[in-house]
Parts: C-alpha cells; sequence; structure tokens
C-alpha cells in the first residue's frame, strides 16, 4: 500500500514538473526535461536537510510538511495522473510486455529488505545517527562518504521507509528507458525500447537497484 501511495506522489510530482517545463520552456510532455526538472525536488531535499543537519535542527517535522505539500500538489494532479495511467495501458502494455516484464522483476527486487554491505554498514546506517543524534559519537573512517544518499535516506527515516534510494533507481531507470522510446519517436535517433532490453540485460544493475544509494540520478 506504501508503495502505491508513492507511486501516485512520483506521477503527481512528474505531472507538475510537466506543467513547469510547459509554463518555463514551452515543452510540452518532454520526458528528458521533465526528468530533470523532477530531479530537482531530491536536489531540495538534500539542500535542505543538510542545512538543518549543520544548524543541528531536526529534519522530522521538515519531512512532514514536505510529504503534506507534495501529497496537496498530488490530489490537484490526478486528472493527469489518470491520464498516465490511460496512456500507459495504451501505448506500452501491449507493445513492450517483455520490458515490462522484467520491470516488473526488477521492482520485486527493491522491496526485499536491505542486504548489501555498504548499505547496511554506512547510507542507512550514517543516516539513522544523524536522525537520533549520534552522528559525531564513535566517529570512523566511513563517515567520509558523507553524502548526499545519507541525507536523503535521513529524509526518509523520519518515516521509516528505508527504501527512497532504490525506489528512485528504480523510477530512474524506468525514465531511461521511456525517454529512449520518446527519442527514437520525436526526434529517429537511438533503438528505442531496444535500448531498454539492453540495459535490463546486464545482470549488474540488480546490485544497483537494490543499494540504497542514487545510482541512477541523471546528472
Amino acid at each position: 500500500m506504501s508503495y502505491f501511495f508513492l507511486l501516485l506522489l512520483t506521477l503527481g510530482l512528474y505531472s507538475a514538473s510537466s506543467k513547469i517545463n510547459q509554463y518555463i520552456f514551452n515543452e510540452k510532455e518532454n520526458i528528458i526535461i521533465n526528468t530533470f526538472t523532477f530531479s530537482f525536488f531530491f536536489g531540495l531535499i538534500y539542500l535542505i536537510s543538510s542545512y538543518l543537519f549543520i544548524l543541528n535542527i531536526s529534519g522530522r517535522y521538515f519531512t512532514y510538511l514536505f510529504l503534506a505539500v507534495i501529497t496537496i500538489i498530488s490530489l490537484l494532479q490526478i486528472k493527469e495522473i489518470y491520464n498516465y495511467f490511460k496512456i500507459f495501458k495504451s501505448n506500452y502494455i501491449s507493445n513492450n510486455r517483455i520490458v515490462l516484464t522484467i520491470l516488473l522483476f526488477y521492482f520485486f527486487t527493491i522491496l526485499l529488505p536491505v542486504a548489501d554491505e555498504d548499505s547496511l554498514r554506512y547510507h542507512l546506517e550514517i543516516a539513522k545517527k544523524i536522525n537520533n543524534g549520534s552522528f559525531y559519537i564513535n566517529t570512523w573512517f566511513d563517515y567520509i562518504t558523507l553524502g548526499a544518499h545519507e541525507f536523503i535516506n535521513s529524509f526518509a527515516l523520519h518515516i521509516n521507509f528505508e527504501h527512497i534510494s532504490s525506489y528512485s533507481n528504480f523510477v530512474y531507470l524506468s525514465f531511461a528507458i521511456f525517454a529512449n522510446i520518446y527519442i527514437l519517436k520525436k526526434y529517429k535517433e537511438g533503438s528505442g525500447i531496444l535500448s531498454g532490453i539492453i540495459l535490463l540485460s546486464c545482470p549488474y544493475l540488480l546490485a544497483l537497484i537494490s543499494s540504497q544509494k542514487f545510482y541512477f540520478f541523471p546528472c
């Protein structure tokens, strides 16, 4: 149920990103620009969370406020979210069943308990120490890895959600596949869905997508 709610929030933010792009860049339904605008929200979480940490202020209330705001935004985009489901059903499900089936298995992967060493050792552990106020107690060399991943994980841990990074990896993997389809359709360049199949066929992807570290963040 929590992932369904998260999906609605994701589509709501994507719809808002699309409208921002249409207003600023006069670009309608450009998935590439929309993805970069969508990424702005993660940058905002990182920026505010890191400054709250520097100022020794708990980020719990910021998490609650941010979730309340994006929930309202998503509710205002409910018609567009419904249209996304209709477009997805009519344009993708019937024509790309293999890719969607593989994506579904990748989604099941991110539902598994966190098990990789890096996530358990510092991506989640440091985030927990940020939240409980013990960051400066028993410091170690792992602390040099402190970065955006830990602050975004810290943000999500305030609502006991450990999979924000792996979920985001899955979302951006999906964006990458749909962007290739968009590029082929609009610019007649690339391999379209074939690029997605090649990407999904990489065995190493399983380790990356399930990690609590951002591996698919656009840059």
